[in-house]
C-alpha cells in the first residue's frame, strides 16, 4: 500500500495568499475593481493601492513557481486535471450568467457569456498548456547537468525577463525575444515556463542541500528570504514612481507591474523560500481552505462585479487599507464556498467519469 500524500501546509498557506493577491490585483484594476481609476496620481490613497499591488503582483508567478516545484520529477500528465479546469470554467461562467440573466428577467446580454470566458480566465488556458507540456519540460530539464541549468535560467533570464522590460521601455515593436508586439508584460507561456524551471530548480538546490554534509546555502536559511522580500518589494514601489516622475507617466504604466519583470520573478521566489521555511507540518485547517485558491482565478471576477466595489470610493488612506485587505478576505471566503459546493456536486460527478476513463488519459514520458 502506498504511503498516505502529506501536504505541506507551508506552501498551502502560501497558495492562499497568492490568491489573495490575485484578488488585490484585480482590484485595482481599471477594467474591473476600477481602483487604478479612482485615486489621484502620487496621492497618499495611490500609494496605498501601489502598496498592495506591490505585495501581490508575483502571486501568478508564484503559482507556476509552486507547480513547478512539486512537478519536478513527474514523468506523466493526468489530462483530466487541465480538462477539469476548463470545464470548471465553463460551468461557472454557465451558472453565474444564467443567475445574472434571471435576476435581470431575461435582459442580461448574450455576450455577457463571452466575457466571462474570456480575457479573464487567460491564466486557466496557458496553466492547462503548460500542465499538458510539463513531462516533456521535465524530462529535458533533467537530462542537463546543473552547469547547463544555470546557463539555462541565465540565459532565459536575460531573454525573456531583463532584455524585454528594457524594450518595452522604448516602445519599439518587432525588437523582443517573445513575440512581434512585445512580451505581453509576462502574460505568455515562455514566462510561464521560466516560472516553471525555476521551481524546478529550487527543489533541484533543496535535493543537494538535504545530500550534502557541507553548508546548506544561505539563500535557503530561515529568514534570509524573508529580508530580500521586503528588499525587492520596496525597490519596485520605488522604481515604479521614479520611472512615473522620469516619463511623465502613471506609476501603474511602468513596466514596475509586469510578471516578466526581474524583480517581480524574485519577489515570487522570495516569498516561494520564504514560506518553505515555514514549520507548519500537516495542518487540516490551512490545507481545506487551500483547496480553493485555484477557483479564486474563475470565481473573484464575478464577485468584484457582483459586489459593485469600483463604485465605493474611499478618500482615506487608512480606511482604504482595511477595505482593501478586508474585501479581499470576503471575496477568498465567497470563491471558497463555491467551490466547496461544486466539488460536493460536480465535482463528484466528473471524479465518477473520470474514474472509467482509461485509455488514452495519460500523457507519459520514459
Amino acid at each position: 500500500m502506498s504511503a498516505k500524500k502529506v501536504r505541506r501546509s507551508n506552501i498551502e498557506l502560501l497558495r492562499i495568499f497568492a490568491a489573495l493577491g490575485v484578488i488585490m490585483l484585480h482590484l485595482n484594476n481599471a477594467n474591473e475593481g476600477g481602483g487604478w481609476l479612482k485615486a489621484a496620481p502620487f496621492s497618499s490613497c495611490q500609494f496605498v493601492m501601489m502598496f498592495f499591488e506591490m505585495l501581490a503582483i508575483g502571486a501568478v508567478n508564484v503559482f507556476i513557481i509552486i507547480t513547478g516545484y512539486f512537478m519536478a520529477q513527474k514523468k506523466q500528465a493526468d489530462l483530466a486535471k487541465p480538462l477539469k479546469l476548463l470545464l470548471d470554467m465553463l460551468i461557472f461562467a454557465g451558472l453565474f450568467y444564467l443567475g445574472n440573466f434571471i435576476a435581470s428577467g431575461g435582459n442580461y446580454p448574450a455576450s455577457n457569456l463571452i466575457r466571462y470566458l474570456s480575457p479573464n480566465n487567460w491564466f486557466i488556458f496557458i496553466y492547462a498548456a503548460l500542465y499538458v507540456f510539463s513531462p516533456f519540460i521535465n524530462k529535458l530539464w533533467n537530462s542537463l547537468s546543473g552547469k547547463n541549468r544555470k546557463v539555462l535560467l541565465i540565459w532565459m533570464s536575460v531573454l525573456f525577463s531583463v532584455y524585454p522590460v528594457l524594450v518595452y521601455v522604448t516602445r519599439l515593436k518587432g525588437i523582443t525575444s517573445v513575440g512581434l508586439s512585445g512580451a505581453d508584460q509576462g502574460y505568455t507561456i515562455v514566462n510561464f515556463v521560466f516560472m516553471y524551471l525555476i521551481g524546478c530548480a529550487v527543489r533541484d538546490a533543496e535535493y543537494n542541500a538535504e545530500q550534502s554534509s557541507g553548508i546548506t546555502p544561505a539563500i535557503f536559511k530561515k529568514g534570509v528570504s524573508a529580508f530580500f522580500f521586503v528588499f525587492i518589494t520596496a525597490l519596485l514601489l520605488g522604481f515604479s514612481y521614479l520611472i512615473a516622475w522620469v516619463f511623465k507617466v502613471q506609476p501603474f504604466q511602468t513596466p514596475m507591474f509586469h510578471y516578466n519583470n526581474p524583480l517581480v520573478i524574485l519577489q515570487a521566489l522570495f516569498a516561494f523560500l520564504m514560506f518553505r521555511n515555514l514549520k507548519l507540518g500537516e495542518n487540516k485547517i490551512i490545507n481545506f481552505f487551500s483547496g480553493a485558491a485555484f477557483y479564486v482565478y474563475i470565481l473573484h471576477f464575478r464577485f468584484i462585479e457582483i459586489l459593485n466595489i469600483r463604485n465605493i470610493v474611499i478618500d482615506d488612506p487608512l480606511m482604504l487599507t482595511v477595505f482593501m485587505a478586508a474585501i479581499s478576505l470576503v471575496i477568498f471566503i465567497l470563491c471558497f464556498v463555491c467551490y466547496i459546493i461544486y466539488d460536493l456536486t460536480f465535482g463528484k460527478l466528473f471524479s465518477l467519469i473520470t474514474a472509467k476513463w482509461e485509455k488514452h488519459r495519460y500523457i507519459e514520458v520514459d
